[in-house]
């Protein structure tokens, strides 16, 4: 994979500006940089590999233990990490630190509509999001709570967003509406730091009958970005105010893929 620096940003608690490289920074074609959100009371314990035990989590996708009623069947195919389109020392410090992933979603493959992305995207646990706009600008996040179609948010200590930007230099962050979880519409980091195919009709209420599931589901060929609310500014010498490259508001994507951990799903 070529390409510049890639920037990593985590949400952090209030609006928090910093210099200099992070201790956990590494290097991926460049400078690798991150920065942290909100924390809330959540724990995970790890022996051997297995999970033990989770304290917490808001979407519920750690219980302890597996729920039976909700295991996947088949075996998706594991993707090389040479073959992945990010590094994947920028999970390092996620629950899918040194685990073999699986392509759960590709939009040019399975349908850009919101409905198909959670169709392959709920009940898998934590997952890595990357896309490509139209004009070649590449960028992603990582969800740490996983989709269920909740119709609701959360804060995470762990949900940060990434991208390629034309500069060696930090970013800066964020709030703890970090997550956010519609149904009808897709991936979505803060109110609006990055929402790929955002509803297109009211999310809670406004809309009943038979097929309503259906009515305003979001497009994934559409996404917008503000930095500088829920998830951290850009500084001004990298001389980009988005993810999309520039100050680029909005964008047309020409792929979006999510990944995730065949071991974590199916704990479900």
């Amino acid at each position: 994979m070529t390409g510049s620096a890639l920037c990593i940003a985590h949400a952090s608690k209030g609006l928090s500006f910093a210099s200099g490289r992070p201790k956990n920074s590494r290097a991926f074609n460049g400078t690798l940089r991150r920065l942290h959100f909100h924390k809330h009371n959540c724990k995970l314990q790890e022996n051997h590999g297995q999970i033990r035990e989770a304290t917490c989590s808001l979407f519920k996708w750690f219980s302890g233990g597996k729920q039976a009623e909700s295991q996947q069947t088949d075996t998706p195919d594991v993707v090389d990490r040479n073959d992945l389109p990010f590094p994947h020392s920028i999970l390092d410090t996620t629950h899918l630190r040194g685990r073999d992933l699986a392509l759960a979603y590709r939009a040019t493959e399975h349908g850009w509509s919101a409905l198909q992305f959670h169709e392959r995207c709920n009940t898998k646990g934590p997952c890595v999001i990357y896309a490509v706009t139209s004009s070649g600008a590449r960028f992603g996040g990582f969800n740490s709570e996983g989709f269920k179609s909740s119709d609701d948010y959360s804060p995470s200590s762990k949900a940060f967003l990434f991208c390629w930007p034309q500069s060696e230099e930090d970013p800066v962050g964020g709030t703890e509406a970090a997550l956010f979880d519609y149904g009808r519409g897709g991936p979505q980091w803060g109110a609006d730091a990055l929402v790929i195919g955002p509803p297109q009709a009211p999310v809670m209420g406004g809309i009943s009958g038979p097929d309503s599931p259906t009515l305003g589901a979001g497009d994934l060929h559409n996404a917008k970005c503000r930095l500088g609310l829920a998830y951290e500014l850009l500084p001004k010498y990298l001389k980009q105010t988005s993810l999309f490259g520039g100050s680029e508001k909005t964008a047309t994507l020409a792929e979006v893929e999510v990944y995730f951990s065949p071991e974590i799903a199916a704990l479900y």
